[in-house]
């Protein structure tokens, strides 16, 4: 669910230990700490956990769970890009279990989750599954319950982003979509979401490239949304499983790896 005014949102919740899950350097980039305690009651403890991983790690995943059980928050808030939010989400199933295993399908969390995503690419705000790496091999942690509650869009984060990351993220909601409409589980919705996707993404990204206007990120921010909607019901295709590898071997961004091999995968069916 959209979280339209922050502010309202955590008055309304009883939100008295809160941890932070983003990444060091980008948190301190956005003054991250000046942006919650505005929206944010004096009373409120905050709690911080900041990832070291460039893609999400099993081992740092494990470490992530072991502070999560220890403060037991009332709300999670991951601020950051794909990886953070898939650390997020896979974190807060684990928890809420007995023991550290990776299930199929994961149907409790711990606490209520909250996603602020600082790049329009993956929409891991909004979908069901997130992706962490066992020995730089890809594995899904996937379930109802790994969706977040919560998401809340924040144009001004993604100006912050460097045109490399602009780039990359733009080009992995594109992909996204474009693999949406061509899976075997599509259907109206997920094509519906996914052709809205590529539209905003088509009107706004050069221009965003060039210019940053936060009229053009709050698009982009939707474009991301829309596409994880869309994959969310069809799922993605060859050219994001084959963009894994890459990724993990070459520490190219995901966006970048998925580009590698759109048209070749396309040409080849």
């Amino acid at each position: 669910m959209e979280v339209n005014n922050l502010k309202k949102f955590f008055s309304k919740k009883k939100n008295d230990k809160i941890l932070i899950i983003s990444g060091k350097k980008l948190f301190y980039k956005i003054n991250g700490n000046k942006f919650l305690k505005k929206n944010l009651s004096n009373n409120t403890n905050l709690y911080y956990y900041f990832k070291y991983s460039k893609n999400p790690d099993f081992n740092e995943l494990k470490t992530i769970v072991k502070k999560i059980k220890k403060i037991n928050p009332t709300l999670i808030v991951a601020i950051g890009g794909g990886g953070v939010m898939d650390y997020a989400k896979s974190a807060n199933v684990l928890a809420a279990e007995k023991n550290f295993i990776i299930k199929k399908k994961f149907f409790k969390r711990l606490t209520t989750l909250l996603c602020i995503p600082t790049t329009a690419g993956t929409g891991a705000e909004i979908t069901p599954s997130a992706v962490i790496y066992v020995n730089q091999k890809k594995t899904n942690i996937e379930g109802p319950a790994v969706k977040s509650n919560f998401f809340y869009l924040e144009p001004k984060f993604i100006k912050y982003n460097n045109k490399y990351t602009i780039a990359s993220s733009g080009y992995d909601s594109f992909a996204q979509s474009i693999e949406s409409i061509l899976s075997i589980k599509a259907n109206k919705n997920s094509i519906k979401f996914a052709k809205k996707s590529i539209k905003l993404t088509l009107l706004n990204l050069v221009k965003f490239y060039d210019k940053k206007k936060i009229m053009h990120a709050k698009n982009l921010l939707y474009a991301a949304n829309f596409s994880g909607k869309a994959i969310s019901i069809s799922n993605t295709g060859a050219p994001h499983a084959l963009s894994y590898i890459f990724s993990s071997y070459f520490n190219l961004s995901h966006g970048h790896s998925v580009s590698l091999n759109t048209l070749q995968v396309i040409r080849f069916n």
